[in-house]
This record gives structure tokens, C-alpha cells and sequence, in this order.
């Protein structure tokens, strides 16, 4: 008898202290089925679980029947996840009930969550998984169907506390933190946060370290709330060392210290806190230590992917898909994009239809990119309803584009408004509201959408009475220098052009340059061609053809059709110390693919007189004809003077349309009225010789002199003819 008396002490101490290895199976199933002893069966079971569970349940329901609370915990724990017997939610909570019943603070926790958070009864749940070194994941899904009862959640977390259970006393602080079934209350929530951190809680002294940290019933005192965080990350709290790591991050001036801020976030990540893994890659993505180390950024991009945040799949994927590390790897990107996306991550879902969009890394299936631009559209996402839209526009549905332009402009995308707008100005689309066009491109341009600050820029331009706008310089300036501003390369070309052409604006060649240099450097391609046209007349700048060509050279390797033809003309006759036919025709070819109208007008011409390319008649209407389409684009609205005055001498000539002087005469007008010198020149010949018109030397000798300030010497000399 004393033996056994002296096994069932060692028995009871063994397991207070948590030592399952202390004693034999055998002793403990002695013990256990002989003396009826409770603690002994516990013991027997916790030797089994993970070997042979459904002889370590048996032990665990002998004991529970004789009302050991552990032992009725475990097996409801068994129960609920269906180890060693088919999975029975039910049951198993019963036996949990039972437990808590015996003040089993552990017990009463594991209720109070159960019905707090199906998040948060999967994670106590996973912990005693870990304990017995089991796999339990496959099993939590079928939680998800308990409903919450904060009512019952609080009963069950105050029996809990009261047990002096450390993580129901954090709990309770949560229900007061939040106002979940109790009234809001910072100053109670810090009380159960106390005494859980007080029992050395990790989370516990985290979330008091926030209070502190905001002033949330309490004073506010950020030494304090480090001093916490601290204490909660060296307990092992991931989410501590992440808010150790914040609070480095996010001081202001001396006080921000990145590096350490890296410490904690490392620490956060070995501890497998996914916002620690995520927060160091942002530091390395973002590069807050000097230059971007897309590397070490992946890296933890990952590794925090892998613990299911959706964000850093999303990011993950990002690199892969624009090759931020080595080359692009769009398979990789879209596996990351996938993941995110089913994490509800929308900007995942939106990477992802826009490489089955334009079939990277698959084939092109439109199918599936919508389908994934409509789950972000739904979700809110203002870039997937502008996709959605583009795509039905595209196949020529105008009423779906109407819908999805209109519901991302109603989010607050401001692309879509300018694409909205440009749809109710489509003559194809049949969809008029000319009403809110003007409105629908000022709500873009408020949204800081650049397109929309230069469309509603052009109708302010022109004047579009239709839409009930009236022309304004001032404002339409004003709208493209808003533009320009958002580096909206276009914009600032066009505020140059007016600069240069005297349009609305006085002419300014010194602004001119301004913004074509911006343009310029903003690699649009036509910005650098007419800074490049300033050079070679020494207008605003000192002339330098070298400059020039450099513009020209990179204009055209930005596949700007008017870079690469004033390219080819420094390789003409025009410029006798580099004149180079094949550098001429194939820079001019280039620019004529490029649908430039000058560019193909000059190879027709080519093929025309048979100077420098053979002479072929055929080839060179077919170029007459690309030019006389190419030139009717460019010339008006946009500015370009050269391109009017090219359908002037098509027309004159009669190649590759029917002579008619009298559009020639139209088209010089327009030219010379947007300072085209060489235009004003035949616009003065015409007046001169009585083409088209009366002979007014008058009028001829008025155009003359306006293309002799342009630098037409022959114009110079005209002047001086008729003034005799």
C-alpha cells in the first residue's frame, strides 16, 4: 500500500510540473486502472496521444470520469478534432462544458473563445495540436459554422480570469478593448491586460504597450509602451517584436531608428509572425537604409506569404512580374497573384487577369481575365471595373463599358472617369450624356488623374459648346499645367506647343523650352523632338546641331515618328557635313512605320523624283497615301504645323490625292497661323501669283515678312521684291 500511496505522489507531482517522461507507461497504467486514481489516467494518455490515440482516449475518458478536469479537457480536445475517433463538435464542447465545471481555467478559455472568434479557437486549439506533435489543420474548416455569443464568450472568459488563467484574462481584455458584448471601455481592457501581463502573457503585454502608446485609458507614455512591447517580444510574442519594431519605424526625426526597427521585425519573422516577415520586406522594398534590395525583399515577401498574408503574395508576385531581382518570371507571378487573390487581396486579383489579359505567363484568355477583374471589381476595386470596361469597349459592348467605366469613376479611380468621358464623345459608341462630360473629367482631374486634367484641358482649348464649355486659354493652360505637373509628359508637350505656336498664349519661346524639356525628361518621345527643333534654329537656346541630333536620336528611340524623321533630316542635304542617304531613308522609314505623315511624304517623294531611291511610281503613292492619312490625324488640334503644311503641298501637287489649290490654300493657312515659317512662305506665293485667290502683293508681302522672322530667307527677299 505504501507503494502505490508513494507512486500516486510522484504520480501528481510529475504532472504539476509537466514532466511526461518522469514515470513508466506502465506505472501509470498501473495506477490508473488499479487505484481509480484521475491524474494517473491523465498521465497514461498523455504517454499515448500521438502513438496509439484511441487507447490514449480511453484513459482520457477514465479519467474525466473520475472528475479529472484535465483529462475531460483532452478528450473533449479529441473530440472536436476528431483524433482517434470521428471528429464530434458537439460532443466534444461537452466535455469541455465538463472541465470548466471543475474550474478548469484552461477549460473556460477555450469556451470563451469558441465563442469570441473562430480564428481565435483555432489558434488555443492548434496550440495543444503542437503540444502532442499532431496535424490537426485538415480538421478547423468545420468550425466555421459556430456562431459568435460575446455574451457567452464573456461568462466563460470571467471564470476563466478569475482561475487566474493568463490568456482568458487577455481575452477579456480584448472583449472590452473592441465593445464586443460589453460596452467599450479602454480602461478595462487595460485592467485584464495588467493582470495577464503581470502573469507574463505575451499578447497581453503587447496590447497594453498600444494603450499606452495611443493614450487609451490611460495616460499616454511611449517609454512605457516600448518598455511593454519589449517585455511582450522577449516572452516570445511575435506581434510584440512587430510593435517594438513600428514604434522604431515610426518616430520622427533622431528618434526613427530603422535598424532597430529591423532587429524586432527579424525577430518578429523567426517567431512566425507574418506582419514582422512583411514589415522587413517592406523596409528592404522600400528601401529606408538607401537603395532598394529587392532580394531581401522577396525573401520575406515570401516567407510571410507562407504564413497566409495575402498582401506579401501579392508583392511577391509583383516582383516576379516585373523582374525586380533578375529577369521576369510571369509563371511565378501569377502563382503569387493566385494566392493573394484567393486571400481576398484584390490587388492580386487584378495582377492576375492582367497577365491572362495580355497572356503572360499563359495564353491570352480573356474569359478568365474578367472573371478576375470582376471579383476585384465587386470587392470595390476601382482598377478591376476600369479593366472590366476596357475589355467591353474593346468588343465594341459600349453599355457594359458605360457601367464599369462609371462604377470605378464612382470609387474614386480617376482613369475611368476620363475614360467615361471620352466614351460619351465616341461618335462609334451611340452613348451620349454631353451634360456630365465636362463634370466627368473635372471629378478625374480632382482625383489627381492626369488624362482627365488634359482632356478637360482640350475642351477648354478649343471650346466645345456641345458640352457646354466655352474656349478659355487661361484655364485650359492652368488644366495642362495641373497635368504636366502629375508627369503627364504629353501635357507638358502641349503647354510647350502653345508657348511656341502663339496659340492662346503669347508666344515664349523661353516657356516653350521649359516644357518640352520636362516632357523630354519624362520620356516623351515628340518632347524631345521639338526641344530638338529649338536647337537647330537657335530659338529660346543657342543653336547647336549636335544637342539637336542627340534629341532627335532619343526621340526616335522612343518610337516617336517626328523624332526619327527630324533625325533622317540631319542626315540630308539640309545639313551638308553629315549628309548620309542610308542613315536618311532609314531613319525616315522608321518614322513613316511610326505614322509619321512627314516621314512617309519624304520617302514618297523619294520614290517620286528617283534621286535617291529608284523611282517607282506605285511605292510612291502607296507613301503619298500612308502620308496623306497620317498628316489628316496630325494636323489641327494637335498642333502640328509641319503636318498641315505637308497636306497643303500633297494637295498643290496633287500626290496622292486629286489637285486642288484651294484645300492647299486652307491648309497653308492653318500652318502659318501655328507659325509654320516655310508655310507662310507658299501661303505668300499663292497671294503673290494669284493662285486660289485674288493677286493681293498686299496680303503676299504680309505673309512673306511673317516667314522671313521665321528664318525663310527666300521669304526675306520676297519682301524686298514687292516693296519695290
Amino acid at each position: 500500500m505504501l507503494y502505490r500511496t508513494v507512486l500516486i505522489m510522484l504520480c501528481t507531482s510529475v504532472f504539476m510540473l509537466g514532466g511526461a517522461n518522469a514515470m513508466t507507461l506502465g506505472d501509470s497504467k498501473e495506477l490508473c486502472l488499479h487505484d481509480n486514481t484521475g491524474v494517473a489516467c491523465n498521465q497514461t494518455a498523455d504517454y499515448l496521444i500521438g502513438h496509439d490515440n484511441k487507447e490514449a482516449r480511453e484513459y482520457y475518458e477514465k479519467g474525466c470520469l473520475l472528475d479529472f478536469p484535465e483529462s475531460c479537457f483532452n478528450i473533449g480536445f479529441m473530440d472536436l478534432l476528431g483524433i482517434g475517433v470521428d471528429q464530434n463538435i458537439k460532443q466534444g464542447l461537452l466535455y469541455i462544458e465538463k472541465a470548466c465545471s471543475f474550474n478548469h481555467p484552461q477549460s473556460c478559455t477555450a469556451l470563451g473563445l469558441r465563442y469570441l472568434s473562430y480564428d481565435y479557437f483555432v489558434q488555443r486549439l492548434a496550440k495543444n495540436c503542437r503540444r502532442h506533435n499532431l496535424q490537426c489543420g485538415s480538421s478547423y474548416n468545420a468550425f466555421r459554422g459556430l456562431k459568435q455569443d460575446f455574451s457567452k464568450s464573456k461568462k466563460y472568459l470571467e471564470l476563466s480570469c478569475k482561475g487566474n488563467d493568463s490568456e482568458g484574462c487577455f481575452y477579456l481584455g480584448v472583449l472590452y478593448d473592441n465593445g464586443h458584448g460589453v460596452p467599450q471601455s479602454y480602461a478595462r481592457a487595460k485592467d485584464f491586460y495588467t493582470k495577464s501581463c503581470e502573469m507574463n502573457y505575451e499578447d497581453a503585454c503587447s496590447n497594453l504597450g498600444y494603450l499606452y502608446s495611443r493614450g487609451n485609458g490611460v495616460k499616454k507614455d511611449t517609454a512605457k509602451a516600448q518598455e511593454l512591447y519589449e517585455k511582450s517580444c522577449n516572452l516570445g510574442s511575435g506581434t510584440g517584436c512587430l510593435n517594438a519594431g513600428k514604434f522604431f519605424q515610426n518616430q520622427t526625426g533622431a528618434g526613427q531608428n530603422i535598424q532597430k526597427a529591423k532587429e524586432y521585425y527579424q525577430r518578429s519573422c523567426d517567431l512566425d509572425n507574418d506582419s514582422g516577415c512583411y514589415s522587413l520586406a517592406r523596409i528592404y522594398d522600400e528601401g529606408l537604409e538607401g537603395a532598394a534590395n529587392y532580394g531581401e525583399a522577396l525573401k520575406y515577401f515570401v516567407k510571410a506569404c507562407e504564413l497566409n498574408n495575402g498582401p506579401a503574395c501579392s508583392n511577391a508576385g509583383y516582383i516576379f512580374d516585373h523582374g525586380l531581382v533578375s529577369e521576369t518570371d510571369f509563371v511565378k507571378a501569377m502563382d503569387y497573384y493566385k494566392k493573394a487573390c484567393d486571400f481576398d487581396v484584390m490587388s492580386g486579383c487584378y495582377n492576375l487577369g492582367f497577365l491572362y489579359q495580355h497572356g503572360r505567363g499563359t495564353k491570352i484568355n480573356l474569359h478568365r481575365a474578367k472573371l478576375y477583374f470582376q471579383k476585384a471589381c465587386s470587392a470595390g476595386h476601382g482598377p478591376g471595373c476600369y479593366q472590366l470596361g476596357y475589355l467591353y469597349e474593346a468588343s465594341d459592348d459600349y453599355d457594359q463599358a458605360e457601367n464599369f467605366y462609371s462604377k470605378a469613376c464612382d470609387l474614386d479611380f480617376g482613369p475611368s472617369c476620363n475614360s467615361l468621358g471620352i466614351l460619351y464623345t465616341n461618335s462609334r459608341s451611340k452613348i451620349k450624356n454631353s451634360v456630365s462630360v465636362p463634370k466627368i473629367f473635372e471629378k478625374g482631374c480632382n482625383l489627381n488623374d492626369a488624362s482627365s486634367c488634359s482632356s478637360s484641358a482640350f475642351l477648354f482649348l478649343l471650346g466645345a459648346e456641345e458640352y457646354g464649355v466655352s474656349r478659355d486659354f487661361q484655364k485650359a493652360k492652368s488644366l495642362y499645367e495641373k497635368s504636366c505637373s502629375l508627369q503627364d509628359g504629353e501635357a507638358c508637350l502641349t503647354l510647350g506647343m502653345l508657348y511656341y505656336r502663339g496659340y492662346g498664349l503669347e508666344l515664349d519661346f523661353e516657356n516653350a523650352r521649359k516644357f518640352f524639356d520636362i516632357s523630354c525628361n519624362l520620356d516623351f518621345g515628340d518632347g524631345c523632338s521639338y526641344l530638338g527643333v529649338l536647337y537647330t534654329k537657335g530659338v529660346g537656346v543657342p543653336q547647336d546641331f549636335s544637342t539637336a541630333g542627340q534629341l532627335f536620336e532619343k526621340s526616335c528611340n522612343l518610337n516617336s515618328g517626328k523624332g526619327c524623321a527630324n533625325l533622317a533630316v540631319m542626315f540630308s542635304n539640309e545639313v551638308p557635313s553629315q549628309t548620309d542617304n542610308v542613315k536618311y531613308v532609314k531613319f525616315m522609314e522608321k518614322g513613316c512605320d511610326l505614322k509619321n505623315g512627314y516621314a512617309c511624304y519624304s520617302i514618297g517623294q523619294m520614290f517620286n523624283d528617283g534621286e535617291i531611291l529608284k523611282q517607282d511610281p506605285l511605292k510612291s503613292r502607296t507613301y503619298f497615301e500612308k502620308a496623306l492619312q497620317y498628316n489628316n490625324a496630325e494636323c489641327g488640334p494637335t498642333f502640328d504645323s509641319r503636318s498641315c503644311m505637308i497636306l497643303g503641298l500633297m494637295y498643290y501637287y496633287g500626290q496622292g490625292v486629286k489637285k486642288d489649290i484651294q484645300m492647299a490654300k486652307n491648309n497653308y493657312e492653318k500652318a502659318c497661323f501655328l507659325n509654320e515659317g516655310y508655310a507662310c512662305h507658299l501661303l505668300g506665293a499663292l497671294y503673290e501669283n494669284g493662285e486660289a485667290v485674288s493677286a493681293d502683293p498686299g496680303i503676299a508681302s504680309e505673309n512673306y515678312r511673317k516667314a522671313c522672322v521665321f528664318g525663310i530667307q527666300e521669304s526675306c527677299d520676297r519682301v524686298k521684291v514687292l516693296n519695290k
